[in-house]
């Protein structure tokens, strides 16, 4: 049985020739011309992939005229409608083209009908007729496009006749189909079964699993039982994670010689962490010409290690002038690490008057360094104008510090809204500041649970202040866990409440030694005889 040929290219006047195929489709007025060729877009798009068999068309065309009251075709009507529907309109393209083993449907013509979201969707009782009508080894491609048509039931029966055939393809699908309706249990069972029948899409479901729940010798096992180049990123990657990079290597090598750009910027990723950049250099550089865009940038980085700093120029400049705007910042880092800071804040400004923002807290930096904080808020508001989540986030901070918290929190909430989350720990502060306590510690407990280690510490602050000491003390050793310091000195604070002094002396100067500002203050207060109130330490990016 023969898959369709490939799709023709659409040129602009295989477009007009479609487009006078439909004007003759709709116009002619020829019912039974008209239902087969219904029924060929409609079998196709139930999945089925070979040459359409006359009786098929001949069935579903029936089954499509039954809906309009009209009584099925017989063999004679039937060879004049697909006589009519095989008639050239120009240079012999016909909408539907006669083989020796059945019927090919214009991909052209299928393509701009399946693009009109007015075309009807495939009648049950059609899904139903193909289904019945293909072949066991056939019936994985109809379960498939039933499943993505949420017709559960269609899918099923397709993709258990072939699993019961045997058909590992079959077994797959039909695995899928019951995992997304619940059947866990089942679906497993099936996956397993598509395993051991060799289907690869199973194996390389099954090595993900592992991979996922920390099982990496299946993983790595089930990979190679693959073995295409796909499968081969993915094991080399696993193993690159593992720290197993001699195999990583092995992998990607393996995969070289098949496998898209991505693999020779992965191999050249494992040789320069193995030590060896000037092997590594050449696969980045391969990976960059064929369009990889992480390699031009992994390039440049290995002839900076190379000690070769005018040709990683070269790639940066290259880069971004082939559109890789978002190269721009790191470039402009290396343009400061050569000592050209003043072409780096020419950089930036120019890519921020050209709308590329990926620059912006970078030369943010060089105008803070400078003093220049008017300059520095038109930035922000340039970008906060523009839309930038980020931006917004800033320009909120800067007006917060002037005593503008009614724009700061709309500019926060437009910030969370846009998906930049580390605006809900400077919300959280600016609402402590108006009182607003409750709202205050339900964005930090958000933004706790999401990893933001900044609100996860003052969350802990805002509950010592709230005398909650024990609900406190669980949010800084997690925030001081995960390496901020001023966790370390609100935890002081926390303890000498408690009146735990010595403990609180301890953290104090671990705070201190580790460069917290508020922790020597907080020390020698807690040192002297009097002790005024101590400082609390915030984070706020």
């Amino acid at each position: 049985m023969d898959d369709l040929e490939p799709p023709p290219v659409q040129t602009d006047e295989t477009e007009e020739l479609v487009g006078v195929l439909l004007r003759r489709w709709r116009r002619s007025g020829n019912v039974f011309g008209d239902a087969v060729l219904r029924a060929a877009v409609d079998i196709l798009r139930c999945g089925f992939r070979r040459l359409l068999p006359a009786e098929l068309l001949g069935t579903v065309a029936s089954v499509l005229l039954a809906d309009l009251g009209i009584p099925p075709m017989g063999p004679e009507r039937l060879r004049a409608a697909l006589a009519w529907a095989g008639e050239p309109v120009a240079d012999s393209v016909a909408a539907l083209r006669r083989h020796d083993d059945g019927y090919q449907l214009l991909r052209p013509l299928l393509n701009a009908i399946v693009a009109d979201p007015d075309y009807p969707p495939v009648p049950e009782a059609v899904w139903w007729a193909v289904a019945e009508h293909a072949a066991p080894e056939e019936c994985w491609s109809i379960a498939k496009a039933a499943h993505e048509a949420e017709l559960t039931a269609i899918a099923e029966s397709a993709g258990r006749r072939g699993a019961e055939h045997g058909d590992g393809l079959g077994m797959y699908v039909l695995s899928n189909v019951l995992r997304a309706a619940g059947r866990d249990d089942e679906a497993a069972r099936w996956l397993k079964s598509a395993a051991e029948a060799g289907d690869s899409d199973a194996l390389r479901t099954i090595a993900d699993d592992a991979a996922a729940q920390g099982r990496t010798e299946e993983a790595v096992a089930r990979y190679r039982q693959v073995g295409d180049w796909a499968t081969g990123i993915q094991l080399g990657a696993l193993l690159y994670r593992e720290g197993r990079l001699a195999e990583a290597e092995e992998a990607f090598r393996e995969a070289l010689p098949d496998g898209p750009p991505l693999v020779a910027h992965n191999l050249g990723a494992v040789l320069r962490a193995l030590g060896r950049p000037a092997e590594a250099e050449p696969y980045f550089a391969q990976a960059a010409a064929s369009g990889y865009t992480a390699a031009r940038a992994s390039h440049a980085r290995v002839l900076l290690q190379l000690g070769q700093p005018d040709k990683a120029e070269m790639c940066y400049l290259s880069a971004i002038g082939s559109g890789a705007t978002e190269l721009a910042a790191e470039y402009g880092e290396f343009l400061e690490q050569q000592g050209r800071g003043g072409e780096a804040l020419r950089l930036y400004r120019r890519m921020v008057d050209a709308g590329e923002f990926g620059v912006v807290p970078r030369l943010a930096n060089r105008l803070a360094e400078q003093g220049k904080t008017a300059l520095l808020a038109d930035l922000f508001r340039q970008g906060a104008d523009a839309g930038e989540d980020y931006c917004k986030n800033r320009l909120a901070i800067l007006l917060a510090e002037r005593g503008d918290l009614d724009q700061a929190e709309g500019l926060y909430r437009e910030a969370i809204a846009g998906g930049f989350l580390p605006a809900r720990n400077n919300l959280a502060l600016l609402l402590q500041r108006r009182g607003e306590h409750e709202a205050a510690e339900e964005l930090l407990r958000a933004a706790a649970a999401d990893g933001d280690v900044n609100a996860t510490n003052n969350l802990g602050a805002l509950l010592h202040r709230q005398r909650r000491l024990d609900e406190a003390e669980p949010f800084l050793l997690q925030a001081m866990a995960a390496g901020d310091v001023s966790a370390v000195n609100n935890l002081g604070l926390l303890q000498q409440t408690r009146g735990q002094r010595a403990e609180a002396e301890r953290l104090f100067r671990l705070a201190a030694e580790a460069g917290n500002r508020q922790a020597p203050g907080n020390l020698a207060q807690l040192l002297s005889e009097g002790q005024p109130a101590p400082k609390a330490g915030f984070a706020e990016p």
